[in-house]
């Protein structure tokens, strides 16, 4: 990933070979394209970062790259998700979990037949799954009781 950099600053991000011949019409860029070439049309490499790990309240964008010891570097911009679009995620988070509830429970359904006796362990992790809803964490943070054998 490269930037165009003018004065000091970024322009331009990201940059790449189609728009550096965009913008030299009549140049011919004899391929490939070093380092050399493009710093003299005033583009730089930008050196990737780990992007940050943040929660569903967050989300990442990159950043304009800035200049670390010499090199330009990529940077990231961390944002409040807007409490609108929070909402429309967690509901759509909580549907999610409950399907996968919903799946684990139809798996069981057959342990219940009425000419069959389910074991405590069973009925332990059938409750279990019916109170994944009410975990403090629900629907983001979500621990998933354990089949029994």
């Amino acid at each position: 990933m490269y930037a165009k950099i003018q004065n000091g600053s970024v322009v331009e991000y990201p940059y790449g070979f189609g728009q550096l011949q965009k913008d030299n019409p009549n140049t011919s860029f004899a391929l490939p394209i070093t380092a050399e070439v493009y710093a003299e049309h005033g583009v730089y490499p930008v050196t990737n970062t780990e992007q940050p790990v943040v929660n569903h309240t967050k989300r990442v964008i990159a950043g304009t790259p800035s200049l670390v010891n010499g090199a330009w570097v990529q940077t990231w911009v961390v944002q409040d998700v807007p409490t609108e679009e929070l909402q429309q995620l967690t509901t759509s988070q909580a549907h999610a979990v409950r399907q996968l509830r919903d799946e684990k429970l139809k798996e069981t359904d057959w342990r219940f037949r009425s000419d069959l006796t389910p074991s405590q362990d069973w009925k332990n992790y059938c409750q279990a799954l019916r109170d994944v809803t009410a975990q403090s964490g629900f629907p983001w943070e979500v621990t998933w009781p354990t089949k029994p054998e």
